[in-house]
Parts: structure tokens; sequence; C-alpha cells
């Protein structure tokens, strides 16, 4: 087609219409680049320079706070990408909305161009626009930062790459943006498929992640939610992931560090090799949509056909899926499997609604509501087999176990840390079993999460709610796969299992030195000898605490390290409790909050307490115990055979209070203090229809959260009959 009809005057209204089209998204985003990099990086750097007289900063802080503050504007720690997607959306819109309209179809179709010439002149006008207006903001940007002294190694390098990194995100947003404006005839309707474009694949993974934490057993929230071809999840992640430790090390360490800083852009290499394909693959599109689309297809909805099905069908689909999230937050509180069924039939509900939403919007006519039903047959077909699959697990997630051959290593996260650190500079927790714990035994490993899955299972099917709970040690599994892939799953290994099964993997010194935070604690040391006067170690018993500030953290360290790998085993702590705990704290580079069990095999560790004068025997004494009360709150009932649906909830509980000397010896003797619990012991065992509180002399008897006195409790079947003939009256 070409525009032969038209008259000289209207081919020059049309030429002025695309000039000032062209123009106009310039002269607006540069000021606002120019801004975003040059004051960004002059109000930054002048905020360290504030904090560094106002809180009396050396010249070495104040020089690495700069390069910081640099970093944040321009750096791969920089939210820089929001713009660069902005302005890659605002430029496809501007160079290619003539597609919207016949008339400037034909005033191009009858310019002396190809169709290939008229693509390749808007790419390479839109992409040199962009390279002016970031590159000589960013030189100015970065002249002005080294005249203030932000600039360093480590500062120009990551300004590098995320100059680089934002070239590839603008190719993809652009490309991808021209590919939804030439599959689309109208405004409303490429913006719509762009957004569908950008963030379909992110809230597919989300809802597919939450019908696997509902309806699969072993599902565990450490599973990393994975998503491809989305340059919007790659550039957050990215971002998320540089402002978090990395390898023990923050991005003001890696600003610091070129080794560190080469990690991560390593590290996250893959993200950027995604936003790569995204832009390679949307780039072929163009070439191959344009050369069907027809220039009659301008002020259609969406062009083709193929693809408004398509569309209709995954926004469909993505409405219904969202739908049962949202049936669950309402019944969040009250969740059983009776109501699967009506979130089913919501689910297609949505999925129906969504349908004749579209029509009506896609074609701006309410008499479309109840048009397009076959494409919403198929979107109600498709969440009826996702439902399907997670509620009847058809994938087997729950029993999925992998090649030995093909897994590298395996962790075990308990979450029972002794340490609880946090840097003063960017309030993070230092580091866990995955980045420690390499188990090579992967045989007995696979064994014992065998026991854990078949049980979590079992308590899944024996259970009318969701959040089903089985008795055992409830731990995180962690398969590094050759691959490169992590598989987690959550289980809970029951409390029967095979002590020698269990030590093959527990007892090995992949397993100590994965767990056990003193085996990776070179910080913590230096730390401690730097703020020596701020160290605080308690050893505390059943009877007292002692404290000690000479003790280093150096000499606690080495010693607990030794007694972990001569005597931690599975088979000794199910049967054994702590004697005690050890607090350590210090103030300084890090906040440091620890509390380490100590038991009676621990000989290097007792040794040492001996050595500061702060250890205390192990035995209770009786002598100073002034009265026990003991509460039974459910008065009449044996709760170890009754179930607790059964007890009514107005019922009050008993407590009684104990002075006779012999009472409180027999108590004692057959309770143990809560203080000290391991976290390997049968917890199975732990009785929690009574409460016991002792106090001491000078104490005042109560047991409210917060008050005096020491908590203990009986085990199931080892309550002295007086006690049970006194609360239940």
């Amino acid at each position: 087609m070409t525009s032969a009809n038209l008259s000289f005057s209207d081919k020059i209204k049309n030429q002025k219409k695309y000039i000032t089209g062209t123009l106009w998204t310039s002269l607006v985003a540069f000021p606002f680049v120019f801004a975003y990099f040059v004051l960004g990086v002059i109000m930054m750097i002048s905020r360290s320079i504030n904090y560094y007289r106002l809180y009396n900063q050396t010249d070495a802080v104040l020089a690495m706070e700069k390069c910081r503050a640099v970093s944040r504007i321009m750096g791969l720690d920089s939210i820089t990408f929001l713009l660069v997607m902005l302005i890659g959306v605002v430029f496809a819109f501007q160079g290619f909305s003539y597609l919207f309209s016949q008339s400037r179809i034909d005033f191009y179709l009858s310019q002396p161009t190809t169709r290939v010439q008229r693509i390749k002149k808007t790419f390479v006008s839109a992409f040199l626009t962009y390279l002016a207006m970031f590159g000589v903001s960013e030189i100015i940007a970065l002249i002005i930062a080294a005249c203030m002294g932000g600039i360093n190694k480590q500062v120009l390098v990551s300004v590098l790459v995320e100059f680089i990194n934002n070239i590839i995100l603008y190719f993809a947003v652009y490309n991808v943006t021209v590919v939804a404006i030439m599959l689309c005839g109208t405004y409303v309707s490429a913006i719509l498929v762009t957004g569908l474009f950008a963030f379909a694949s992110i809230i597919f993974a989300v809802e597919l992640g939450f019908f696997k934490s509902l309806f699969y057993a072993t599902y565990s929230f450490n599973d990393k939610m994975i998503v491809y071809l989305s340059p919007v999840f790659d550039r957050f992640t990215e971002l998320v992931a540089f402002n978090s430790r990395f390898g023990g090390a923050t991005s003001g360490k890696m600003i610091e560090n070129m080794s560190i800083l080469q990690d991560r852009i390593l590290s996250n290499l893959r993200f950027e090799i995604d936003t790569l394909l995204v832009a390679v693959i949307a780039f072929v599109l163009i070439f191959v949509i344009s050369s069907r689309r027809k220039a009659e297809m301008a002020g259609k909805s969406i062009a083709f056909r193929p693809f408004r099905w398509f569309v209709k069908v995954t926004l469909c689909v993505m409405v219904g899926l969202g739908t049962g999230y949202l049936v669950y937050i309402m019944y969040e509180n009250v969740w059983n499997k009776k109501l699967c069924m009506l979130m089913c039939f919501i689910m297609i509900l949505g999925t129906i609604f969504a349908g004749c939403i579209f029509e009506v919007i896609i074609d701006t006519n309410i008499r479309r509501f109840f048009k397009g039903i076959p494409q919403t047959i198929m979107a109600i077909a498709v969440v009826l087999l996702i439902f399907v699959i997670f509620k009847g697990d058809l994938l087997g997630y729950d029993s999925y176990i992998p090649n030995p051959e093909k897994v590298e290593s395996c962790a075990i996260i308990d979450y029972y840390g002794e340490f609880n650190v946090w840097s003063n500079e960017d309030n993070d927790f230092v580091t866990s079993e995955e980045d420690h714990m390499h188990i090579t035994n992967v045989n007995d490993f696979i064994q014992i999460a065998k026991l854990g899955m078949d049980n979590s299972r079992e308590a899944a099917r024996n259970s009318e709610n969701s959040n089903s709970y089985a008795d055992g040690y409830e731990v995180t599994i962690l398969y590094r796969m050759k691959s490169g892939r992590n598989i987690y799953r959550s289980i809970v290994i029951p409390f029967d299992v095979d002590p020698e099964l269990m030590d093959k993997v527990l007892a090995s010194d992949e397993y100590l030195k994965g767990r056990f935070d003193v085996f990776f604690d070179d910080e913590l040391r230096a730390s401690d000898e730097f703020n020596s006067k701020n160290r605080i170690v308690r050893y505390s018993t059943i009877n007292e605490t002692l404290i000690s500030t000479e003790l280093p953290y150096e000499e606690l360290s080495d010693a607990l390290r030794e007694d972990i790998l001569n005597y931690f085993s599975y088979s000794y702590m199910h049967d054994h409790r702590p004697i005690g705990s050890i607090e350590y704290s210090n103030d300084g580079l890090y906040y440091v909050d620890a509390n380490i069990p100590v038991y009676e095999n621990y000989e290097k560790t007792i040794a040492l307490m001996k050595k500061y004068g702060i250890y205390s025997g192990s035995e209770l004494d009786m002598s100073k115990i002034k009265s026990i009360e003991v509460t039974n709150y459910y008065p009449g009932y044996d709760m170890s055979v009754t179930d607790y649906n059964e007890v009514p909830s107005d019922l009050d509980s008993v407590s009684v209070i104990y002075t006779d000397p012999e009472q409180i010896k027999e108590i004692c003797e057959t309770a143990h203090f809560n203080d000290f619990l391991n976290y390997w012991s049968d917890h199975s065992t732990l009785c929690g229809q009574y409460s016991v509180v002792v106090t001491r002399e000078g104490e005042t008897p109560n047991s409210n959260y917060g008050s005096y006195g020491q908590y203990m409790n009986f085990d199931w079947g080892n309550i002295p009959e007086f006690v049970v003939k006194d609360t239940n009256n």
C-alpha cells in the first residue's frame, strides 16, 4: 500500500508529527537522567561528608563512604536499571507508534525505503540517543566524583559493568516493547501486552510457588524462585544479591576488595545471559512479525488472531491461579482439605470472569462480554490441570530422591544456630550451613531423607489441615547437584530414627564443620581481639551464672572446636541434655550474641571455664529452693491419651505451690530445666500439660512471663503421683 492518494500537505503534516514525536521524549528524559547521575552523586557524597563531620569518622572511613555513595548511584548496587527500563519502553513507543495509525503507515510506505531500513534507522536513532544521554551524564558524574574523592578501581569497574549491563537491559526492554507494539494495533492493547511480557513469568512463578507450599508436604521456603526470560526479575535479583552478604562480605566490602567484586559479578553473569537471550529472541521476532504484519492491521486491538488467543488464555490462567491464592488468604486461619473444592470452584469462576473482562477491555465494547468462549474453555482446562497436578502430586515432588551419582554434596539446615551475629554496617546474619556444610556421604544422607519424607507425607495424609505437623526433628535438606542446581526439601526426621544411621552423617567432620559456627568464625576472632573491652562471657548452670571479661574468644572457640569434633554425635545428644550454656556477647565491628550448650563430655571447654574461674557444678543445689509451683492446665484430663479438641475451652487451670523439702526433691528428680534443652532430644516426651516454676530464696514466686524463677518440664509418664492428685482436685 502507498500514499499516492494523500495530498502533499497531508504528507508534510505527517512528517512534522514524526519529528515532533521523536524529539519530545529525548528533551524530557535527558534532564531527569542528568539530574539523577550528577545531582545524585553530589548529594550522596555531600551526605557522606556530613556524616564524617557529625560522627568524627576517620579519613579512611570517609574515603570509603564516598566510594560507596558513588556506587549506589552509578554502580552495581544502584537503581539505574529502573530508569533504563522506563526509557526503553518510551523510546519503543516513540519509534513505532506509527503502527497504530493507518495514515502514518501510508506515509512511511510511500517513502523510498524498505521495511528493514526503516526498522534499522529507528533502532540506531533510539540507541544513539540513549547512549548520548547516559554516556554524557555518567562521564560528567564520574569527573565530579573524582574531584570529590569518590573514585577507586572497584568503583570504576562497578560503574563500567553496570553501564554494559544497562545497555543489554535497554535492548531487551526496547525489543520486547517493539514486539508487543507489532503484535497489537492500539496503544491500550500494546501497553497491556508489554506488561504481560514483563511480569507474566514472575507472576506464574509466584503462583506456582504458592501451590507448592500449599499442597506439598516437603516444600521448603529455602527453595529459590526460578524465573526465566524475565529482565525485570533478573535485575531486581541482581540488586538484592549485591546488597546482601556474599561469602561473608557486604556490598561495602566489595567496593574495598576487587576479588570479592569480581566474584559477585561472575555470580550474577547468568542473569545477564538471561536478559541478553531475551534481547536476541525479541530482536529476531521483530523482523519475523514485521514481515507478516499488514498495514490494515492498524487499529485492531491485537493484530494476529493466534496471538490474541494466547494472550487471553495466559491472562485467564494467571487470574484463575491468583484467585486460588486469594481464597486461601481469606480462609488461612481455618484452612482444611475440604476447602480445596471451594478453591477449585472459585478458580474456575475467576477464570471465566477474567475471560469476559478481557474481551470487553481489548475491544472496548461491553457487548463482547460473553465472546471468546473457546479460549476461556482452554484456560479453564489449563487451570484445572495445574490444580490437579499439585493437589495429587502427579509429578512426585514429595517422593523425589535424586540419583546419588548426580549429587555433589548435601547439607542439613536445622535453624538452631548458637550464634546470632550482625554486622554494624549492614545488620546481616553472617552465614549458615548452606555456605559451609558439604556432606559427601550421599547414600546414608538419602536414607535419612527418605525417612523424613515418609514421615512428612504420612502426617499430611492423616491431617485435615494443610499445615500438618509430624513428630520428629524438623529440618531442611539440601542436595547440591553436579549440574549446579540446588534442591531443597523440608522434612521431619522421626524421633525413633536409627542412631547408628544418624551418626554416620551427624558425627562426620563434614557435618560438624559446616554446622557449628566456631569452625568459620575468623571475623569474630578478629573482632573480639580488636574490641576486647566490650567482651562478656557468661557460664550459666541450673544454680547460677558466673561472668568473665578476660576469657578471649579465640581460646573459647579452640576449645569448642576440639570438643565438638571429639564428642559430638547424635547417639550421645539424643540421650543427654546440656549441663550448662556459655553466653558470649561483644559489641564492636559486629554485634554478637551467642548461646552455646555445654555437655558433660566437653572436657576442654569445662577446663577453660575452670581456668577463668566461671565454672559451676551441674548438680542442683536444692537447699536454695524456696518453693515450686506446679500448674495443671487441663485438670481432670490425661492429655497423653486425650485429644485437645475434647477439652472444654473454658476449663480453668489448677496451681499448687510446694514447700515441703521431700516433695521439692521428688519434683526436681523427675523434672528437668528447659533452659538447657537439646535440639536432638526426643521432644515428644515433654509433657505440655504441666508447667513447673522453681523459686529460690530472695525471688518472688510468680509464674507469669518475665517473672523470677526457672521453668522445668516433666516427661510424659514420669509425673509424681502427688502432683497428679493435687492438681486434679
